[in-house]
Parts: structure tokens; C-alpha cells; sequence
């Protein structure tokens, strides 16, 4: 039911599997390493199209400073905050509790209750 751990596989798979996952995890983080150097760059770069070069003039103080006085980021960055907070605490205090009731408690259907638990964390991690 459980898949093998990595150091039990065969020695070609677990090769490929080890030579694999950085190229994936360097593809995967790309487009964010261009968000994060583009950012960085100043707008004479931008303006004259030079978008794939490392930046000549960094600007990250000039940037990143009119992004947060010149628009309402930082009002936005706190209602989320707001909202964010508060959802995780009482998601943790709230699965905390069912998790020990779980596993404290035994009553009928208990297993089929841990089951609709664990499809709902999978279904929601998923979207």
C-alpha cells in the first residue's frame, strides 16, 4: 500500500530519481527567479527590453519602495493578514481537537470519519 522509501530502490531509479529532481525543482522555481530579478531591475532595463541579462543598475529600494508607498500593497498585504491569521489558528485549534477526539475516542465509524478527514485535506490541497 505504501510506496518503497528511496534507499530500497533499485540503483537505476534511484539515480534518475535523485538527477531528476533538481533540473525539476530548477525548472519548477524559474518563473520565480525571473519575478525576483525582474523586480530588481530598473526601469531604463525594462524600457529598452533587456529582460533575460543579469541587471546592470540595481533598484531594489526605488522599486520596491514606490510598489509599497504608490499603491495600496501594504493595505492590501494587511487585510490578508487579517484574514489569513485568524483562518489558520482556527483551523489548527478546530483539527486539533477532532484529531485527538480521533484518536482518543473510539465510537462507530470512527475509522470511516478519519477517511472523510484525510479525503478533505487531500481534495482541498489539490485546488
Amino acid at each position: 500500500m505504501y510506496p518503497l522509501p528511496v534507499e530500497r530502490w533499485k540503483p537505476l531509479n534511484r539515480t534518475l530519481y535523485k538527477v531528476s529532481l533538481p533540473v525539476a525543482l530548477l525548472i519548477w522555481l524559474l518563473p520565480m527567479l525571473a519575478v525576483l530579478v525582474t523586480s530588481i531591475r530598473s526601469s531604463d532595463e525594462l524600457s529598452q527590453g533587456d529582460y533575460w541579462g543579469w541587471p546592470k543598475h540595481f533598484a531594489l529600494i526605488e522599486n520596491y519602495g514606490a510598489a509599497l508607498t504608490q499603491t495600496p500593497m501594504l493595505h492590501y498585504f494587511t487585510n490578508s493578514v487579517l484574514i489569513t491569521v485568524p483562518s489558520v489558528i482556527g483551523a489548527i485549534v478546530l483539527a486539533s481537537m477532532a484529531g485527538f477526539a480521533l484518536a482518543t475516542y473510539r465510537f462507530p465509524g470512527n475509522t470511516a470519519v478519519l477517511f472523510a478527514f484525510v479525503a478533505g485535506i487531500s481534495c482541498r490541497s489539490r485546488s
